[in-house]
């Protein structure tokens, strides 16, 4: 025979009919997928207030089953309206939650991502990777500053706060400053498109001076590139060959135009007109900076691009896919999914060692650095960077002629090329005389 105690611990424990709400301190149930409230208590263990929101939920069924239209309602709105109250026909309260604001914003940074087919708003594209960095870094003030709080009661000395909890972080060595910086840059971001949208009627007096952090720009270290004299970028090469056709265009991609993922993933057949007379070329707009880009192709990546392309010749067809037709670059659960970038890392670390870090954003650090050895200021056409002088944004033009001599000498010097193709001093196609 079991002791009492014993009998006690075998019985099962009744299971509650409402479950507890810790963060509002209030008893609630999902109901036909939407949470609804039911009173608040003191705690979790208050036998009373369980009671109570017990008794309120029982009736709210009752009226559920009477009139199947209450589900629109909430509990509370359904006993004031049997106590004669009125309920306000709008809850601006809810409005102006930080929460929902946030959400507000985040759904204007959705409308300017770049579609599948490429097209880009009329407000202007960013990358979906960008859209979940803004959405990662705006978190933190959330948490700090509270979920269901009034943005309109924001105050300087929040502001002031924040700041002195984010820097506090920083000298801990929690975070970097880079990373204190872009929160702070996205804060700012985030209140000035509340004030545009009227969200909030006046912004903060000190937005500009304590949301102000410098940003650390460090020069490419010497191990960050492959070195073209030593012969590492040939043997790069050599093994990205070996691998597979596309793994070889990757490299050429890389190398050859200053390309990134996201860009190879982006590229549209209309980007490439093999047909047309004279040397290949890449014109593109860059989707980060908008300057439009002019890369003369070498023989190989020509070679390659037409074998591997699956679009249709001077469309809007992408014109790289994985086998399951899926973009080469691809956003999953909000993380980047990139089937060529994790590729080349593991082909370097086994050329080079598993402790080599460089990636393939050192590929286009390599040609950038070529080219800016040999050219002044050519190194920012390759990159396709946003002119950055008063002649550069107002008066001059680029010329792109030195860049094509730079990649021609670059693809001789590279081993993709044991000849010397000075495209550079080709003379324009001409028109046909009729």
């Amino acid at each position: 025979m079991l002791p009492l105690f014993g009998i006690l611990k075998s019985m099962p424990r009744k299971k509650r009919e409402l479950t507890w709400n810790a963060g509002v301190n209030q008893w609630c149930k999902q109901i036909n997928g939407k949470r609804k409230y039911f009173g608040k208590g003191k705690s979790k263990s208050n036998k009373e207030d369980y009671q109570n929101a017990l008794s309120v939920y029982h009736g709210y069924l009752e009226e559920l089953d009477k009139n199947p239209a209450v589900i629109t309602q909430t509990p509370t709105e359904i006993l004031q309206e049997k106590a004669g109250k009125k309920i306000p026909k709008t809850r601006r309260y809810a409005v102006h939650q930080l929460k929902n604001c946030v959400n507000r914003w985040i759904e204007a940074k959705m409308r300017q991502v770049t579609s599948m087919e490429g097209k880009v708003s009329s407000s202007g594209g960013i990358t979906l990777g960008r859209v979940k960095q803004l959405e990662g870094n705006i978190s933190h003030f959330v948490t700090f500053y509270g979920a269901r709080k009034q943005l309109k009661k924001i105050r300087p000395i929040d502001l002031t706060n924040y700041a002195n909890k984010q820097v506090g972080l920083m000298h801990e060595g929690e975070i970097k400053q880079n990373t204190v910086y872009q929160r702070f840059a996205t804060l700012k971001t985030f209140l000035k498109y509340c004030w545009t949208e009227e969200i909030i009627d006046v912004l903060p007096r000190n937005i500009d001076s304590v949301l102000k952090m410098g940003i650390e720009r460090k020069a490419p270290e010497i191990d960050d590139i492959f070195n073209w004299k030593n012969g590492e970028i040939q043997e790069l090469y050599a093994a990205c060959a070996r691998y597979s056709k596309e793994m070889e265009l990757w490299f050429l991609l890389a190398t050859n135009c200053g390309f990134l993922v996201k860009e190879m993933s982006d590229l549209q057949m209309k980007d490439c007109l093999w047909k047309k007379r004279g040397w290949t070329k890449v014109i593109r707009p860059r989707l980060k900076s908008g300057v439009v880009s002019e890369h003369t192709l070498w023989n190989r990546t020509e070679e390659l691009w037409k074998e591997l392309a699956v679009g249709r010749y001077g469309t809007s067809d992408i014109c790289f896919t994985r086998e399951s037709g899926e973009p080469l670059s691809t956003y999953k659960k909000g993380h980047s999914n990139s089937l060529i970038g994790t590729k080349i890392k593991t082909l370097i670390r086994k050329t080079f060692g598993e402790n080599d870090n460089r990636s393939i954003r050192s590929l286009r650090k390599t040609g950038a650095s070529y080219i800016g050895a040999r050219f002044a200021g050519v190194d920012s056409l390759y990159l396709a960077h946003k002119p950055v002088t008063i002649a550069g944004m107002h008066y001059t033009m680029a010329s792109w002629k030195k860049l094509h001599e730079a990649l021609s000498y670059m693809e001789k010097d590279f081993g993709i090329s044991k000849h010397l193709f000075k495209r550079h001093l080709q003379k324009p196609a001409q028109k046909k005389k009729e």
